[in-house]
């Protein structure tokens, strides 16, 4: 009598991790690198396998748009502020304290510093207007980000589905809904999330006391620093 198909006599050989079985040994071989675990060279991270750590690489750290703190969710619009970011978070780059001549404000480093300067005292008084419609901005960040929210084209689109987004990150966000690989996940919980402004929004509603606790605990240090 003939086997019927996929029955274990035809699928000897059989993954460990997850169940699945396999007619030849090299289908299992090449199956079980998907189980093996990646470190991120960027962030460190630990994936679960080669391809995971591919679609990570892909949408937390590619040279083509925005870059997202695996750790925080924070967002960084240059691979090198990204790299900063994480030597701090890893404990590797000291991060100095320095004050606003103008207005006396704390910052964490000189780069915010003198983004500070830049935004709120060396373009105060003066209008930028948008050379596309007739709306005007403070200052020359806040006229890009109306560019971009109002004027930029959806011109990111994913392979997947054929839906297209004006930003990098959001498209980045939409893969994930796809690939079921979590962009940030709750520290509080351990709950996942493919989107930042979700991830904010819930450890904000459903874990208050400990968002409280938190704040307080930066408002703290920095008043500890001064």
């Amino acid at each position: 009598m003939a086997k019927s198909h996929g029955t274990e006599e035809e699928r000897p050989f059989k993954c460990d991790q997850c169940g699945l079985a396999y007619p030849k040994q090299y289908l299992l071989r090449s199956h079980q690198l998907m189980h093996v675990q990646a470190e991120c060279h960027v962030c460190k991270k630990v994936l679960s396998s080669n391809y995971a750590l591919k679609v990570h690489l892909t949408q937390m750290h590619s040279d083509d748009g925005n870059q997202i703190c695996a750790t925080c969710g924070k967002i960084f619009r240059t691979k090198a502020a990204m790299e900063r970011h994480i030597k701090e978070h890893m404990g590797l780059e000291p991060i100095e304290r320095m004050q606003c001549e103008y207005c006396q404000k704390w910052f964490n480093g000189k780069y915010n510093l003198n983004k500070h300067i830049r935004f709120l005292h060396n373009e105060r008084g003066q209008v930028f207007r948008c050379d596309l419609c007739a709306h005007e901005s403070p200052n020359s960040r806040a006229l890009s980000y109306h560019k971009q929210r109002v004027h930029v084209q959806e011109k990111h689109e994913c392979e997947l589905c054929g839906k297209r987004f004006k930003r990098k990150l959001y498209l980045r966000e939409h893969i994930a809904s796809h690939t079921n690989v979590p962009l940030y996940t709750c520290e509080y919980c351990g709950m996942k999330f493919n989107s930042h402004a979700n991830h904010f929004t819930h450890r904000k509603n459903k874990h208050p006391e400990e968002w409280e606790a938190h704040k307080r605990m930066r408002m703290l240090k920095k008043m500890s620093k001064h």
